[in-house]
């Protein structure tokens, strides 16, 4: 996330780390999250290799194995 103000052609937020803080008093003084923001929290890593993942609730599985390097990770967002 990357925030400026453009007559002054500053950036005000180099890093998410920066505002973090910030949006989460704003999830808790107005009772929201920060999708509802349409704000994304940045991915905290990936797996791949020889795993499986099977979401029991929707019956999807996946072979990480066949995902390479880039791998599979949980979204900032979720629906359930």
């Amino acid at each position: 996330m990357k925030a400026s103000i453009p007559i002054l052609n500053v950036n005000t937020i180099e890093e998410q780390s920066e505002s973090d803080a910030v949006i989460e008093d704003l999830e808790r003084a107005i009772k929201a999250i920060r999708e509802q923001f349409h704000i994304k929290a940045e991915g905290r890593g990936a797996i791949y290799g020889d795993i499986y993942l099977r979401d029991k609730k929707r019956g999807d599985e996946w072979n990480c194995s066949k995902l390479g390097r880039g791998g599979w990770s949980v979204p900032s967002t979720i629906e359930y």
